[in-house]
């Protein structure tokens, strides 16, 4: 089995094809936006091992369970000019294959891969679904009613899914339910009754910060944390246990909010736990750079950095 780190970047990696070796078993993949291309990184190395093309405006990448392949995300943005196609890369052999056609769920974005499917989401859709990588076909749709449906988590065991919505700035928890309500009209006299309803997803919606983007699950799978990117604030929601029959008297999830100081945060990642306090990722891009990159016309031009705060108890108590 391969093991793969992924890592979004706006770099420049020299060019298609350049140093071509065989694919490490454990790698790293780097997403360039700017050259759209995906390359394959030893991470022992560091150096580029190949380069792969992935089409426009590339933003998320994500790879199989055995490592063989990697999904990209074209985008292009929420609104009239979103693209609607996935990219997929062949890992072992370092070349690009026939991308695949979301059709009218356009603006994908965020990505996962669980119970042998690439999820993903579609901004401009309003919505997230799975593709099966046998068939290339999408086989699920859910609507998500919310603006802009960014980033996905689905459990390994597949009872949940997390997405953030950033215009709408929440945090969406997806669970199978079972309805209470028998299926079908009451039974005729001596008749059996009706059978259940086959358990449903169903949603709960919490309010984080103001531009929810990325965000992570603890390991424990008890918080989730997000990166809110208009107002500088991870909100940490308290994930509520599923047993309760009634949907209605389910507990809706609960959120705190850590101030951080930083502006335009939008992604996160747990890196570790320690012992006084929960160590993690958060991303950011510097306001004056960004309209900097917008006024040239290029908005990969704009500075990245990576920050790394450690909270206590609710409380920031060191960044870096």
């Amino acid at each position: 089995m391969r093991k793969i780190l992924v890592l979004l970047s706006v770099m420049s990696l020299g060019a298609i094809g350049a140093s071509s070796q065989t694919t490490p078993k454990e790698s790293l993949l780097v997403l360039s936006k700017h050259d759209q291309t995906l390359a394959i990184v030893d991470p022992a190395t560091l150096k580029v091992v190949a380069k792969m093309p992935v089409g426009a405006d590339p933003h998320e990448v994500i790879a199989t369970a055995d490592g063989k392949t990697a999904y990209v995300s074209n985008y292009g943005g929420g609104g009239a000019g979103a693209l609607h196609t996935l990219a997929v890369l062949d890992l072992v052999n370092q070349k690009a294959l026939a991308s695949i056609d979301l059709g009218a769920l356009k603006g994908p974005h965020g990505l996962d891969f669980a119970g042998g499917k690439v999820w993903f989401t579609a901004e401009a859709a309003k919505a997230f679904g799975s593709v099966d990588p046998a068939s290339e076909k999408v086989d699920f749709i859910l609507g998500s009613g919310q603006n802009r449906t960014h980033m996905i988590y689905v459990t390994r065991d597949l009872t949940r899914i997390y997405t953030t919505n950033i215009q709408s700035g929440t945090l969406s928890i997806w669970e199978k339910v079972r309805p209470a309500l028998p299926s079908g009209p009451p039974p005729a006299p001596g008749a059996p009754p009706p059978g259940q309803f086959p358990a449903e997803w169903s949603q709960s919606l919490v309010e984080v910060g103001a531009g929810s983007e990325g965000f992570d699950v603890t390991p424990d799978g008890k918080e989730i944390w997000t990166a809110d990117s208009q107002d500088g604030t991870i909100a940490v929601v308290s994930v509520a246990e599923i047993g309760a029959e009634d949907r209605s008297e389910r507990a809706r999830g609960e959120s705190a909010e850590v101030r951080t100081g930083w502006k335009t945060g939008v992604r996160f990642e747990f890196i570790w736990r320690g012992c006084s306090g929960v160590r993690c990722g958060f991303a950011e891009r510097s306001k004056a750079d960004s309209r900097g990159a917008r006024r040239g016309g290029n908005r990969d031009a704009a500075r990245w950095s990576t920050r790394v705060c450690c909270v206590h108890a609710g409380q920031l108590c060191s960044r870096d």
